[in-house]
């Protein structure tokens, strides 16, 4: 897959140890990053990676950015918004550790076709929770559209925000 720099980012994660998680498969990606399955050889759970293009690490100030960003959404304690286990810097690499779910809201709209208006209401008052919350701690969730959220389960709409495309609001700062 090749960023929007240019700059290509392989498949060479897969099979690969980052830590004690082991790099199983590509999910999907983009021109920032791409977001593998791996598995927590620790926890004995399956977990989502995201590895940023290394185009990014390029940029002045960016992994001190993102890793403060990353912080932050760490520090976030909300039912709709993903949680960050882990933050990993590896080689050249910055990685962040989420929980897997079962598909993005992308997905279900292309499978089922449409939702009801019991459960695209849910998914707004969800998805408005999330970001009300996100905004109140100087989060700005720049990338909404059905592929950034994540549905829990199959059976059931369930929306949480994916942290990792938070960006820092210029002179926010967190309540502690």
């Amino acid at each position: 897959m090749e960023t929007s720099s240019g700059d290509d980012i392989g498949d060479d994660l897969i099979g690969q140890h980052l830590g004690h998680y082991v790099i199983e498969a590509l999910l999907g990606g983009g021109g920032m990053a791409r977001v593998y399955r791996a598995h927590d050889q620790q926890l004995q759970r399956d977990v989502a990676i995201k590895a940023l293009a290394p185009a990014y690490l390029l940029e002045p100030g960016f992994a001190q950015r993102f890793r403060r960003e990353a912080q932050r959404v760490a520090a976030l304690d909300h039912p709709h918004i993903v949680p960050v286990l882990h933050f990993i810097e590896h080689g050249q690499g910055l990685y962040l550790v989420m929980p897997l779910y079962a598909e993005s809201l992308e997905q279900r709209l292309a499978h089922d076709g449409r939702v009801s208006l019991a459960e695209a209401i849910q998914v707004i008052r969800e998805i408005g929770s999330a970001l009300t919350v996100a905004h109140a701690y100087g989060l700005i969730h720049r990338d909404v559209k059905p592929a950034t959220f994540c549905l829990m389960t199959r059976d059931t709409l369930r929306t949480r925000t994916l942290a990792s495309h938070a960006r820092q609001a210029p002179e926010a700062t967190l309540p502690r």
